[in-house]
């Protein structure tokens, strides 16, 4: 009940320059009904309601807080209380587009050692613990980012806030 397409949310990185616009967006939703086999409840497209962007194009939002950090990182926020859980993710820069010959591949390796271990944790210790937070956390490096990502129940959200941060840090 909670994995239905009115339910999705779909964002993408784009490069600067990039002429991705609301239209684009709506007629890529309304290809992805089309070809779904099994026939889509009416979904309420009115033009009065605009989709939600970031970057210039933003516009403020009830429910969502955005704040940006000293370091220049933004931070976004989005309570969701349909379901009892919370995900994080940390996008950044990196990947096969800011490798040179010399170092391709490192973002993946990067990615693939995030998880296997921490100063405080080693790699069972680590997934012992997830298991017991009814989590999980993978990490990804990309084409143009590298991203950490966590989900846990929302009882555990301390204990799987701190376990996010240490493997980012």
């Amino acid at each position: 009940r909670y994995l239905t397409f009115e339910r999705a949310s779909v964002s993408g990185l784009l490069p600067k320059g990039a002429s991705f616009t609301e239209a684009s967006a709506r007629a890529v939703l309304a290809r992805v009904a089309k070809e779904r086999p099994e026939p889509l409840p009416a979904r309420n497209m009115a033009a009065n309601r605009p989709l939600r962007t970031m970057g210039a194009a933003r516009k403020e939002r009830p429910g969502l807080t955005v704040q940006t950090l000293a370091s220049g990182a933004t931070i976004l926020v989005r309570e969701e209380r349909a379901v009892p859980l919370f995900s994080m993710r940390a996008s950044l820069l990196g990947g096969l587009r800011y490798e040179t010959a010399a170092d391709n591949g490192i973002t993946s390796l990067l990615a693939r050692t995030m998880t296997r271990g921490t100063a405080s944790y080693e790699a069972e210790q680590i997934s012992h613990l997830v298991d017991s937070l009814a989590g999980s956390v993978n990490a990804m490096g990309g084409r143009s980012s590298m991203s950490v990502r966590a989900e846990f129940l929302s009882k555990h959200f301390e204990r799987g806030f701190d376990l996010f941060s240490e493997i980012f840090n």
